[in-house]
């Protein structure tokens, strides 16, 4: 037993030594007249989305208008009670987040345009140039 303090006491003398042994590295303080720098992240601005004049989808935007969709519709309900809010505030705030996550999505499955070519596509889907297109993918337009 006396063996084993003695052990137990070595390694803990020993791991004192090697902690108190090791250089630290002394941190400058920063002077208090240094502005603080925040890092803000800017996007590019994004080209202004121009529909087509005759209304013609394109087979990548239907495709991405379908990724949208399941993304969008849970973006919706995650935000459904936010939007029950009695603050004007809070209701502005959520209402800018909802409206800058649905262009992300929109942007992140490939619609450059955002929400607004995503929009554009649903009123066109109607139009007879596109029902072969949306025939073709099985979205019926009614």
């Amino acid at each position: 037993m006396k063996r084993l303090t003695k052990g137990i006491c070595a390694l803990f003398f020993f791991f004192v030594i090697i902690i108190s042994c090791q250089k630290k590295e002394q941190i400058a303080p920063v002077p208090q007249s240094a502005p603080q720098l925040k890092t803000v992240e800017k996007t590019p601005p994004k080209a202004p989305f121009i529909p087509r004049a005759d209304s013609v989808i394109s087979a990548d935007q239907l495709h991405a208008w379908v990724a949208c969709n399941p993304l969008l519709d849970s973006l919706t309900l995650f935000y459904q009670d936010s939007f029950k809010t009695k603050s004007p505030e809070k209701l502005l705030k959520y209402q800018q987040d909802f409206s800058l996550a649905q262009e992300k999505i929109c942007e992140l499955k490939e619609l450059p345009g955002g929400y607004e070519e995503y929009l554009w596509i649903l009123k066109n889907m109607g139009n007879p140039k596109n029902k072969r297109l949306c025939d073709s993918l099985h979205i019926g337009t009614n």
